[in-house]
């Protein structure tokens, strides 16, 4: 069954350290609630993800760098796809767009979307404040 999430979010914070935060992809774990994150052997940048305890699981691989405006993942594994975080500027700030296409052959796709739609929207606000307390603290305002 084929996978469709469009969602977004936006983060009172520039844009590059927006894109500096999702490009690292190992430290994803530090701040995107019950993602895992681990690097693959190999020659090629690979990551194993795990898009919460129960969600789907998928190796992703990064093809399309854009700097500043975004990236996009190749997933194979419960998701066959792509993957692509999208960043405008504007408002003060950056809108995240969380765009996934993907197939599943799981026995139940509608949770396994479920499921990643949840983790997305965990992870946006989860970076949303993140981000923003870095901000406050870096221009001197309480976090």
């Amino acid at each position: 069954m084929h996978l469709h999430v469009d969602d977004d979010g936006f983060v009172r914070a520039p844009v590059g350290l927006v894109y500096r935060r999702l490009t690292d992809i190992g430290a994803w774990s530090s701040w995107w609630p019950a993602v895992r994150t681990s690097a693959i052997p190999g020659g090629e940048e690979a990551w194993q993800v795990a898009f919460g305890r129960r969600g789907p699981r998928c190796q992703a691989i990064p093809g399309t760098w854009r700097h500043d405006q975004g990236f996009r993942l190749a997933l194979t594994g419960d998701l066959e796809g792509t993957l692509e975080f999208w960043l405008e500027e504007g408002h003060g700030g950056t809108v995240v767009h969380v765009i996934l296409q993907a197939d599943s052959a799981a026995r139940r796709p509608l949770r396994v979307l479920a499921r990643f739609r949840r983790s997305a929207r965990r992870g946006l606000w989860a970076l949303k404040d993140m981000l923003q307390a870095e901000v406050r603290q870096a221009i001197g305002q309480d976090a």
